[in-house]
C-alpha cells in the first residue's frame, strides 16, 4: 500500500549489475562537481601532459616524449636520455646491465685501479714541487695532520727515553711520534729551547750534510732555505744562524 512506499529507491536488475563495462571512466556531469585525481600526476613539472616537452619525465636533453623504447635510464640520477640525443649518439640500446649518463659517468683516467698508485691531482701538478727532482714521500698529507692526543707520561721538556716506548719502536706516520711524546713537533726536526737545549731530534735527511753512523751523527740545523716556493724542498740560499732551535 502507499504506507509501504520507499522514496529515493533505485532497483538494479541482475543483467545490469553484471553487465560488461566499457573501458574508460564514466562520463562526468556537472552534478558530479569538479573531477579530481585520487593521486597526483606522475610528473609535477608537466603534469603528465603528453603534448608538452619535459626534461624531467622524458629525455633530459631534448625534452621530447616520443620514442620511449629508445630512451636510456641512468642508474645514478634516474634521468632518461634518447640514444640519438647523446654525444656521441648510440646506434642501439647497450647490453650492459648498468648505464650512466655523461654527467654521472666517472672518467676512467681519474679512477685508481687495484695495484696502481694514487694519481696526482691537477692542483698539485701545478705546484713548484711537482717540477723538481725530489722524489721524497712526504706522507700524503699526514705530516701536518692534527694531533688527536698528547703524551702526558712525561713533560714536554723531558730528556731521555720515554717510559713504555722501547728502543726500535716504529710508527707509520710522523704525527704518531708526536702523540707518543718521542718528538713532539709535527714538522720541525728540532725540539728544544735556546736556553735549555734540545730534547729530541729527527734525522729526516732534509739536508745533504747530515750523516748518520748509528752511534753518532752529524745534524744540520734549520734555516738557510729559500721559502718563497715549497718550504720543504727550497734550495739553500744563505747561511744558517745560531739562534732559536739551532742554538
Amino acid at each position: 500500500g502507499p504506507e509501504d512506499t520507499i522514496n529515493d529507491c533505485k532497483i538494479l536488475f541482475v543483467e545490469e549489475m553484471y553487465k560488461i563495462e566499457k573501458p574508460g571512466a564514466y562520463p562526468l556531469t556537472f552534478g558530479d562537481g569538479e573531477f579530481k585525481r585520487k593521486s597526483g600526476p606522475e610528473c609535477k613539472h608537466c603534469r603528465a601532459d603528453p603534448d608538452k616537452e619535459c626534461r624531467f619525465c622524458s629525455c633530459y636533453l631534448c625534452g621530447g616524449k616520443q620514442d620511449a623504447h629508445m630512451q636510456l635510464l641512468c642508474d645514478e640520477c634516474n634521468m632518461a636520455y634518447h640514444i640519438y640525443c647523446l654525444n656521441p649518439p648510440l646506434s642501439k640500446i647497450p647490453e650492459d646491465e648498468d648505464w650512466y649518463c655523461p654527467s654521472c659517468k666517472n672518467d676512467s683516467n681519474e679512477v685508481v685501479k687495484a695495484g696502481e698508485k694514487l694519481k696526482q691531482s691537477k692542483k698539485k701538478a701545478k705546484m713548484p714541487s711537482a717540477s723538481t727532482e725530489s722524489q721524497r714521500d712526504w706522507g700524503k698529507g699526514m705530516a701536518c695532520v692534527g694531533r688527536t692526543k698528547e703524551c702526558t707520561i712525561v713533560p714536554s721538556n723531558h730528556y731521555g727515553p720515554i717510559p713504555g716506548v722501547p728502543v726500535g719502536t716504529t710508527w707509520k706516520f710522523r704525527v704518531q711520534v708526536s702523540e707518543a711524546g718521542v718528538h713532539r713537533p709535527h714538522v720541525g726536526g728540532i725540539h728544544g729551547r735556546s736556553n735549555d737545549g734540545a730534547y729530541s731530534l729527527v734525522l729526516a735527511g732534509g739536508f745533504e750534510d747530515e750523516v748518520d753512523r748509528g752511534d753518532e751523527f752529524t745534524y744540520t740545523g734549520s734555516g738557510g732555505r729559500d721559502l718563497s716556493g715549497n718550504k720543504r724542498i727550497g734550495e739553500h740560499s744563505f747561511d744558517q744562524t745560531l739562534t732559536h732551535m739551532n742554538r
